[in-house]
């Protein structure tokens, strides 16, 4: 998914967004995928605005050093020092990042609710 929104970024292509939502929405299911999606979009702008991103095509097997830092944003990693090592490699606030990791962690798990009032 990561390397379908970075390629979506550069490129321009609804294609890349669509294989995207693909992955989430096969991995997550239909309710979680777009706020996980939008998250992980959210965290590949805020990188772009300092920086190029490095992914590798979707194919290939191995990580950039991008890409792992990112995915240890994701996951949290083990401790702080390996979130600051991630951010300053990403050229972001480890304490900003570790906000929208919780945001992506948090679509992912939580369970989806809608909750509409009489007559909408």
């Amino acid at each position: 998914m990561l390397r379908s929104i970075a390629a979506g970024y550069a490129t321009g292509h609804v294609d890349c967004w669509d294989a995207a939502f693909d992955v989430a929405e096969r991995e997550l299911g239909g309710e979680r995928a777009p706020l996980v999606v939008a998250h992980v979009a959210a965290l590949v702008r805020r990188i772009r605005r300092h920086r190029d991103l490095v992914c590798l095509p979707s194919s290939c097997n191995r990580l950039s050093a991008d890409e792992r830092s990112i995915l240890t944003v994701i996951v949290g990693g083990q401790d702080d020092a390996q979130l600051q090592q991630a951010g300053a490699h990403l050229g972001l606030d480890w304490r900003g990042m570790s906000a929208v990791a919780m945001a992506i962690r948090s679509a992912a798990n939580a369970d989806p609710v809608v909750t509409l009032s009489a007559g909408e």
